[in-house]
């Protein structure tokens, strides 16, 4: 736990998403509270997976960091009453849920917070006090659905159309590297990922033809396609950047500080639409972000530079899917060349050219 409590009248939970790229989404929610005349009032605290706190430890716009260890001592029914119980002795006024699960508003009813915010439905109404009815997927984007939780704690609150920011010191304003940045894999399931037979069409494009270097990225389970990667992509396979060219591989093997300091400094980012593609927006990065089973009206990237490539023609995108169970993968059909064009059109609004 991390605290620079001011000394203020109310105190105010929130409680931020499970998923990275809907946490990093989710900051556009606390620069909607900076604006809010009544959060002044409040010393905010947020509750939030242990796994992305580190990316909070630093920012201005709380006051107190508290740690839900998912998979640790607050999972199961039991885990949920240590939560609570440990949440009560904050005595917390009101509670804002970013989060629209079942045992968030369970937890929060347990800990006594009087005023309870969040989205109806799944079963949790009864146990909220501020039911904020939830637009369907994609008829907004998710920043502007939080902002709607806003709304619902102070009405005079003017949202602003702000980016995902993440403040962590020297991830910022740094020269970017030679090196583009490429994500595999989707923590979400494979239905959101881009194939690795076009991943290493791809590759191939970048590192022989554009004599370009590539940082390879994604969590342990995204490591496991680095093999199928190599097989299809003769490529130069290196252990760091240097004055070869060539694909260094992270994959699996990175802190979360680590990999945001490798998007931070990256010219390009190439992604899923996944946390890690969330993450390089939100720290300046140009974003491509690939889309089929999801949809880019809902959560596509947020950035100064960002576009999204997505499917076309296919009638079940997005389905939403971990899996895709039909005869042809839409994601199929989004070739190594679309996604080449779409980046050279971010680098030439940078200015980069």
């Amino acid at each position: 736990m991390v605290s620079h409590r001011d000394n203020k009248n109310q105190k105010l939970l929130v409680v931020m998403p499970n998923w990275l790229g809907d946490f990093v989404m989710a900051t556009t929610f606390l620069n909607s509270l900076k604006q809010s005349e009544k959060a002044k009032n409040y010393s905010i605290s947020v509750l939030i997976r242990d796994s992305w706190a580190d990316l909070l430890q630093h920012d201005s716009r709380i006051d107190e960091v508290i740690l839900y260890k998912r998979t640790g001592e607050h999972s199961g029914i039991t885990g949920n009453i240590r939560l609570a119980t440990a949440l009560r002795t904050h005595k917390f006024d009101s509670a804002i849920l970013l989060v629209p699960s079942f045992r968030s508003a369970a937890v929060t009813l347990l800990a006594n917070i009087p005023e309870r915010i969040g989205f109806k439905g799944d079963g949790r109404s009864l146990f909220l006090t501020h039911n904020v009815p939830r637009p369907e997927k994609g008829e907004m984007h998710f920043t502007e659905e939080l902002h709607l939780l806003v709304k619902s704690f102070d009405e005079t609150c003017v949202t602003s159309d702000s980016l995902p920011s993440i403040e962590y010191p020297g991830l910022h304003g740094n020269d970017a590297d030679n090196y583009w940045t490429v994500a595999i894999g989707s923590t979400y399931g494979d239905a959101k990922c881009w194939p690795i037979a076009r991943v290493a069409d791809f590759l191939e494009r970048m590192v022989r033809d554009n004599n370009q270097s590539i940082a390879l990225v994604g969590d342990s389970k995204a490591s496991a396609h680095v093999d199928d990667l190599k097989r299809s992509a003769g490529l130069n396979w290196l252990d760091d950047f240097g004055d070869e060219v060539g694909v260094v591989d992270f994959t699996g093997r990175t802190t979360l500080i680590e990999i945001a300091s490798i998007l931070s400094k990256s010219k390009m980012f190439i992604g899923n639409d996944s946390g890690l593609m969330h993450l390089s927006a939100a720290l300046g990065c140009p974003t491509v972000g690939i889309f089929g089973s999801t949809s880019p009206a809902w959560t596509s990237p947020k950035g100064r530079w960002t576009t999204a490539v997505s499917v076309a023609g296919f009638s079940c995108s997005p389905c939403f899917l971990k899996n895709c169970t039909n005869a042809e993968f839409c994601l199929e059909t989004i070739s190594a060349e679309d996604v080449y064009e779409s980046a050279q059109t971010l680098i030439k609004e940078t200015g980069e050219v």
